[in-house]
């Protein structure tokens, strides 16, 4: 999931989650669900905005939610991402 990656490289960096939602923006509950994976609705400017936190090119964040799940589960996330 994609919230697994934000965890890894938040945690890579050395970094809590109050200091990554002062680098995006993203209020500290938003961060805290989209890292346990409660978060469904993901938009892509979010994407953008974690990945610029955690200094990562957005490609990883998408890949790391395609790891992990099926191709069906990942075209229905591509699309609410991109709608």
């Amino acid at each position: 999931m994609i919230g697994d990656a934000i965890s890894h490289y938040r945690k890579q960096l050395g970094i809590t989650q109050k200091q990554l939602s002062d680098k995006t923006g993203i209020e500290k509950a938003r961060v805290c669900r989209t890292e346990n994976g409660k978060h469904e609705n993901m938009q892509i400017e979010s994407i953008f905005r974690y990945a610029e936190g955690l200094e990562v090119d957005p490609c990883e964040l998408i890949k790391s939610h395609e790891k992990y799940n099926s191709p069906a589960d990942n075209r229905g996330f591509l699309q609410r991402v991109f709608s």
